[in-house]
């Protein structure tokens, strides 16, 4: 077998969005790159792999935010999952409303849709690695170490005390919840995209209570009216705000290149206000803008000193709801319910949430307590059911524990990931990789479709480029997989 040697062992912890993506990665490259050979394990205990928490949901009115021409998994080819849904009918089939659905590039698309999507690169790009010579195996397990070995490889342990050795791994764990353990009733839903609360009837709720506003509780709101509640939504929130709505206006106009040397919070800020004004005053939408500044906001954060980049993080709350907007009939239907007086605005921190004996009780983050009882008048909002929505805790924390020891200084990274030519490593001494919300917190935009996507490109070329001594481990690995047992 002359390829022995020549093997990298590959593990990618996680199967959700970011892994596929960097499948589909790895199998577009390699047909250039064509050395070396890999042998791949996804390690991976969620059962809503490989479509992940966001885009495994069943029911129809859950959307994606961004339009369908931009969500495509290729650097090349943003508009590759459009080019899916013209080609492919598979996904009619998911639900009776997609059997006459027509979608234009501009369209919202349900979020179930996407999982299919994701599913079917999933399948095509382990197709081709494996008809390349390259190995993919799926481990239905949970990571709970990640240590030095004897070389400079690692060594990964699982909960079912398997142990792995890698030369390169890709943290690929997605997004983690602000509410870390919450406690469950029948009256507390831990996220709009659990079961228990895609089966609640819905038309026999009166009040709802929703921790947070931002993009979840939209998909809350959307999922409860569509399956008949009449009642009131009453959002909690520490700063109150709801995502804003998209309104692009020139999709193929080239925009002016913002410049700014600023090497403070105060006057970054002002020159970002400065560009949007500037724009508008062109004719350009101010969601245009925004769009141009995401291409540079790592590179612009990663410049910045640490002290102005926490003292930045206070205006995220701004950035998201302009960031991370939401169609524009969504949000109108949103204003209404407001008008209405269905959908009430509490700005107040949430710090947890406990079931009690008739409902819930919420406990705000200056450690005053709300009860809140189904059939109690005395209190002052009155709710059959809560629901979580209150996004996700920054990823790279996780990372840390996972790798503990083995990672560069969080401040050095935050002053190097965001700079051209990084490819995303994260460890001075071992190959290790962060793709997508592993890396949020170090990141100031790695969350979304994007982002993903051209770091897993990078990262994917980064480990074909990376020279690999023959050693034991690799010749082992590799004969172990494809040597049948006699």
């Amino acid at each position: 077998m002359p390829d022995t040697l020549h093997r990298k062992n590959l593990v990618i912890i996680g199967c959700g969005a970011s892994a596929v993506i960097l499948l589909a990665a790895l199998a577009k490259l390699y047909a250039a790159a064509k050395t070396p050979l890999l042998t791949i394990k996804i390690v991976d205990d969620n059962p809503a792999a490989p479509r992940g928490l966001a885009y495994a949901v069943t029911h129809p009115s859950l959307i994606l935010n961004v339009p369908a021409q931009r969500m495509g998994v290729c650097t090349d080819d943003p508009t590759h999952f459009y080019q899916w849904l013209q080609q492919s009918g598979q996904w009619r089939q998911l639900h009776p409303d997609f059997s006459t659905l027509t979608i234009q590039p501009d369209d919202f698309v349900p979020r179930m849709i996407y999982g299919e999507y994701l599913h079917q690169v999933l399948r095509e790009s382990v197709t081709r690695l494996e008809e390349f010579g390259n190995s993919v195996e799926f481990i239905a397990e949970r990571v709970v170490t990640v240590k030095a070995a004897s070389d400079n490889s690692v060594c990964i342990t699982t909960n079912h005390h398997r142990s792995l050795v890698a030369d390169s791994l890709v943290i690929a764990t997605g997004n983690y919840p602000a509410f870390q353990n919450p406690v469950t009733s029948h009256s507390i839903f831990v996220s709009p995209y659990c079961a228990s609360a895609n089966e609640c009837d819905w038309q026999q709720q009166r009040d709802l209570v929703l921790i947070g506003s931002g993009l979840s509780t939209v998909d809350a709101v959307q999922m409860a009216l569509s399956q008949g509640f009449n009642g009131r939504f009453h959002i909690f929130s520490g700063h109150g705000l709801l995502p804003l709505a998209h309104q692009e206006t020139h999709h193929q106009q080239v925009l002016p290149v913002f410049n700014s040397t600023a090497q403070s919070a105060r006057n970054l800020l002002r020159d970002v206000r400065a560009y949007i004004h500037s724009n508008q005053q062109q004719g350009i939408a101010w969601q245009d803008s925004i769009n141009q500044l995401r291409a540079l906001n790592n590179q612009i954060w990663s410049n910045l000193p640490e002290k102005e980049r926490v003292r930045i993080r206070k205006f995220f709350p701004w950035w998201n709801v302009a960031r991370h907007r939401i169609p524009s009939e969504i949000y109108q239907r949103l204003k209404s319910l407001e008008a209405q007086g269905r959908l009430r605005i509490h700005k107040a921190k949430i710090k947890r949430v406990d079931a009690v004996a008739n409902g819930f009780q919420l406990t705000l983050e200056n450690d005053k307590a709300l009860i809140i009882h189904a059939h109690n008048k005395k209190i002052k909002v009155v709710a059959d059911k809560v629901m979580i929505c209150a996004g996700y805790a920054p990823g790279f924390q996780f990372t840390q524990l996972l790798c503990a020891g083995l990672l560069n200084d969080e401040k050095t990274l935050r002053a190097e990931l965001g700079k051209p030519g990084h490819n995303f490593s994260i460890s001075a001494h071992h190959e290790i990789y962060g793709v997508g919300p592993a890396l949020g917190g170090v990141l100031f935009e790695t969350t979304a479709i994007p982002e993903i996507r051209q770091q897993a490109h990078t990262i994917a070329a980064a480990i074909y480029d990376t020279q690999l001594l023959a050693n034991p481990n690799n010749a082992q690995a590799t004969i172990t997989l494809i040597t049948p047992v006699l």
